[in-house]
This record gives C-alpha cells, structure tokens and sequence, in this order.
C-alpha cells in the first residue's frame, strides 16, 4: 500500500465538500450496531491486534470480509436508516468520483465513531486495484497493514483531513499477494473505497490524482 503525497485539486475540492457537508448533519442515526465474530464483544483494540491475526492468518478464508467492525457502511445499511437526504448526495459523491477516477463501483462508504474500527481481514473476495480515501478529524486513528514478507505489523497513521491510499488486494490464489489489513480510530473518521479492475487505468488514475 502506498500513501500518495499529493491529491489533485479537482479531487480535494470533491472530498472536502463531502466531509464538511456530512459533519453539519445529525448523523447519530446512522451508528451501526457492532459486528461481532461468534458474540465474542473483543475490543477494538483486541480486533486490530497482533494475536487477533496471528489467529486469523491460517484461515484467510475465513476473513475475506472483515468477521468484527464497529462502524456505519453506509453503502451495506438498510437504505431506510440513512436520512432521506444522504441518499441523493451519496449518488452525487459517486457520481464525481468515479469519474475522476475511472472506477466502475465503490466498495466502501464508511463512518466510524470514536473507538470505531475494522477487525483484521483481506478482502481476497473482492480483489483488485484500490484507491482508500480516509478523512480523519484529529489524525488520531490508522490503517495497519501485514507484511506478508517480514512478518511484521506496518502501520499508516492518519493525519487531520483527507489522505489517499493506493495498492492491490490479491486473490485467495494469490497467497503472495493476500493483503491483510485493519483500521482503528480515537476520533470520528471517513473512508470511502473504489476498485478499478484494470492495471492501467488505476496506474494512469494514481498518477493523475498526484498531479
């Protein structure tokens, strides 16, 4: 995964209007209940873990979605638990982004509440050329991933506002190139996800975003 240095004005301007809109709104409604793997109520701490992996890596599997998250998809909830509102301006997000960046769906359309997080997982399932963009508050929350290679935990701290990740989630016939990962966050915090399915464009799309 790598974090781009720079995010084009056309896309910033398209991101900061979408965070300053959704944090003037009631959002409270939009919680979602906790997703606990087997009712076992760990800790958000305890879910982006090291012995929480250790547990998870002989099945990837198994944790293809992520099996422990506290946090609102706002993509995946029941259409009627978001405002009528949000509905028109998600499509308007959408919209703009896909055509900045080429990608064909979004995979993710996160919130996460203080103590919010995404337990280990890989998303081996849904594989493909990523772009995450995260909107942290306060820049108290980060984005861990497992290299496969050295064996260690390599964490992406956020920082106040919008950052940009890119990178390539494999496939379970992959198992090079199983990317695991996790997210955590101390403050309230965004994350929107798209695939794009082709190299080349996401290759032309990370390079146009840093220019």
């Amino acid at each position: 995964m790598q974090v781009l240095s720079k995010i084009h004005q056309d896309l910033q301007t398209i991101l900061d209007e979408f965070s300053e809109w959704f944090f003037l709104q009631d959002y409270s409604s939009i919680e979602a209940p906790r997703r606990d793997d087997f009712n076992r109520n760990l800790s958000y701490l305890e879910c982006t873990g090291e012995t929480y992996l250790k547990s998870a890596l002989p099945t990837p599997d198994r944790y293809g979605f992520p099996r422990d998250a506290w946090g609102a998809d706002m993509m995946m909830m029941d259409p009627r638990k978001l405002p009528n509102h949000f509905h028109s301006v998600l499509k308007k997000l959408d919209d703009d982004l896909m055509t900045f960046l080429g990608a064909r769906n979004s995979a993710l359309k996160m919130y996460y509440p203080p103590k919010g997080f995404i337990g280990w997982h890989n998303n081996s399932n849904a594989h493909g050329y990523n772009i995450i963009m995260t909107y942290s508050k306060t820049g108290d929350g980060a984005f861990y991933h497992y290299d496969l290679k050295t064996k260690e935990i390599v964490e992406f701290k956020d920082k106040p506002g919008w950052t940009v990740k890119v990178g390539y989630f494999g496939r379970f016939s992959e198992p090079e190139k199983i990317y695991w990962h996790c997210a955590r966050t101390e403050c309230d915090r965004l994350t929107l996800s798209y695939v794009i399915y082709d190299k080349n464009i996401w290759d032309n799309m990370v390079e146009e975003i840093q220019s």
